[in-house]
């Protein structure tokens, strides 16, 4: 009796377990402009032939959320969509928006995506939803600049040590970060930290062109006896030679170009704050 009522539990078990048990996965989709044509265009044009290829062609909204695919292959049919939806799907790999050049909002969140990539030439991208991912590295360089909103919660990147100051710092137009406002405050610590880098560079450069230290008494008159009349009436001339002596010369200048280069992007930035401070105003004053 007891064996009966233990078998009769066990299998009971096994029945509840297999019941609570995920269904298993499905292969993959693969994305077709019939498939496209079934999720986006009216009955009336899904007949095929030219006229269905026209109506994809001119789409600009794509819903193709949760259809399972396991990639992007196959959406540069529609090149000319705004608003692509591709969430809750098997993407691993951002890919096929070479021509996407009117794209303003593109969202893959729930994927399966591992690094950030293929979006750094969408100049016309607003908004990018990427949470729920698998990214490690928050690539700032792949994004980009014009990007003014991003969601990057749920991935690996976004429990990282300085993950939103970096962002932030790298995105001058960045508004809003994980669905929170980037604050004024945020932004002028970006800016500080440009700052920073900028005069730590320019530390570089002033050492790099500091007059270099006397040579040993014997190197100064070797140097000295080349030096003709010349060259030590012109104080021009005398500073160059006596940096060509040291080879100072192309480090100096490559410390320059980069101080430069830092000042110039710091200025962008600061500039580019400003006015997008100004355009919040206006808009709350409507």
């Amino acid at each position: 009796m007891l064996d009966d009522d233990f078998d009769a539990e066990l299998l009971a078990a096994e029945a509840e377990a297999e019941a609570a048990a995920p269904p298993p996965r499905r292969k993959p989709r693969v994305l077709s402009m019939k498939l496209i044509a079934d999720r986006c265009l009216p009955p009336e044009e899904r007949g095929g032939g030219e006229a269905m290829a026209d109506s994809l062609l001119s789409l600009t909204r794509l819903r193709l959320d949760r259809l399972e695919l396991g990639s992007m292959d196959g959406l540069d049919v529609c090149n000319g969509a705004q608003h692509v939806y591709l969430q809750h799907n098997r993407i691993s790999r951002i890919e096929g928006l070479e021509f996407f050049s009117d794209l303003r909002f593109l969202v893959l969140g729930a994927n399966e995506i591992e690094a950030i990539e293929g979006l750094a030439h969408l100049r016309a991208l607003e908004y990018l939803d990427l949470s729920q991912n698998r990214i490690a590295d928050a690539a700032a360089h792949e994004l980009p600049a014009e990007l003014r909103a991003l969601d990057l919660y749920g991935n690996p990147c976004a429990r990282e040590p300085g993950y939103r100051r970096a962002l932030v710092g790298a995105l001058p137009a960045l508004f809003r970060l994980d669905d929170v406002a980037v604050s004024a405050r945020e932004r002028g610590h970006a800016l500080l930290e440009e700052e920073e880098a900028a005069e730590a560079v320019l530390e570089e450069a002033r050492e790099a062109l500091a007059p270099p230290r006397p040579p040993p008494p014997r190197a100064a008159a070797a140097a000295e006896a080349q030096l003709d009349a010349a060259v030590l009436a012109d104080a021009t001339r005398l500073y160059e030679h006596a940096m060509s002596l040291h080879g100072v010369e192309a480090e100096a200048a490559a410390v320059k170009t980069k101080a430069r280069q830092i000042r110039e992007r710091v200025q962008k930035r600061r500039e580019q704050a400003v006015e997008e401070q100004a355009a919040l105003r206006e808009r709350l004053a409507r």
